[in-house]
């Protein structure tokens, strides 16, 4: 089998940016030695180096948009938060998933909250739409193998109902005496309110 530079230098030149950081991330996991021990099997015509450079470093030529925050660095992502509330143990984290999709498709919405405190409480438009302890904010499910797992750090309100116009939704907890709060603006137009659209 090629080493991984060898994977790499079939890549194309536009790529090679983002080949240097995600070598060693190929090299250091379970995935990367599995894609070279399958190599030779697969081969190099079927151009896996391109296809795997593209999902790793991103659709556009020395773009990667793929990670924790924008290629550019000004916005962290939801995982980042993820991360955030399950590793920081010095600061409080409150963060409200789905930032980013500001025009809301269904007058009700699941809305998941990574948090690290105590309790974490949800409200809506300035009314209370609940609060959940530290115990309570884990999701759980089976993989694809039957083995149940929990995720932890994971505060998920079901159906919370979005009124037409401005939904403004603010998460807060605190640990350890430090509070955090967090807040998103979501807009539900009014034909969407009153119908539903798949």
């Amino acid at each position: 089998a090629p080493t991984l530079a060898e994977m790499w230098a079939t890549a194309p030149s536009s790529t090679k940016g983002c080949s240097i950081a995600n070598s060693t991330l190929l090299a250091t996991t379970s995935f990367g030695l599995y894609l070279a021990e399958q190599w030779d099997e697969v081969g190099r015509e079927s151009g896996i180096a391109s296809r795997l450079t593209k999902v790793l470093c991103g659709g556009e030529p020395g773009m990667n948009h793929k990670g924790l925050v924008t290629f550019d660095r000004k916005t962290k992502k939801d995982p980042y938060y993820f991360y955030q509330a399950a590793w920081r143990t010095d600061i409080p984290v409150v963060h409200i998933n789905g930032r980013r999709y500001t025009n809301r498709a269904y007058k009700v919405a699941d809305v998941r909250v990574y948090s690290n405190t105590d309790s974490t409480t949800l409200t809506l438009n300035g009314t209370a739409v609940g609060t959940m302890t530290a115990d309570q904010c884990k999701i759980a499910g089976t993989d694809t193998g039957g083995k149940a797992y929990t995720v932890p750090n994971v505060c998920e309100f079901k159906n919370v109902q979005l009124t037409s116009g401005s939904n403004v939704l603010v998460a807060s907890g605190s640990r350890s005496g430090k509070s955090a709060t967090d807040s998103v603006s979501w807009t539900l137009g009014s034909d969407n309110a009153a119908n539903v659209y798949i």
